[in-house]
């Protein structure tokens, strides 16, 4: 699950360059051609303009939330990585799973998120996992020996 968090953040990072650059470039060359040409904002040239423009730097903060978002998952990914054999502390795995399957619920629907959705999910059941094994050790090694068995053969 790990190895694939720090995977989607890969690829999170190599996409969220293109989203702001398109983006911006989309918003303003929309937002140029509703003032200069009018197009089909005649009547008020400026608010078409701001429109597009709006909604170009709408994009480009989408791009950099992913660029932030990818960069943490990484992290985050990488430290999880480190920590998966670590039966005694299973609550960093258990948060950074549980984090990011919420950042990832709303993507949901789509292949990717579901993908996305999946990573996380598994980085939560291997906490899970990890945390029951370290607390049936612990159980096996506070319960008190067992008296040894009576040897029935050896009294006379």
């Amino acid at each position: 699950g790990s190895i694939g968090m720090m995977v989607m953040a890969g690829f999170g990072m190599l996409l969220s360059p293109f989203i702001i650059a398109m983006s911006s470039w989309l918003g303003n060359l929309l937002g140029r051609h509703a003032v200069t040409a009018g197009g089909r904002f005649q009547s008020d040239h400026l608010t078409g303009g701001l429109l597009f423009r709006f909604l170009g730097g709408v994009g480009v903060a989408f791009g950099i939330f992913l660029l932030i978002s990818s960069v943490l998952q990484l992290i985050f990914g990488i430290l999880a990585w480190k920590k998966r054999n670590d039966l005694a502390h299973t609550a960093f795995p258990l948060g950074v799973g549980i984090a990011f399957a919420v950042l990832a619920l709303p993507s949901a629907m789509t292949g990717v998120g579901l993908i996305s959705l999946a990573f996380p999910v598994l980085v939560i059941i291997g906490a899970s996992m990890n945390r029951q094994q370290y607390h049936e050790i612990q159980s096996f090694y506070s319960q008190p020996p067992a008296p040894p068995p009576a040897d029935e053969g050896s009294q006379s």
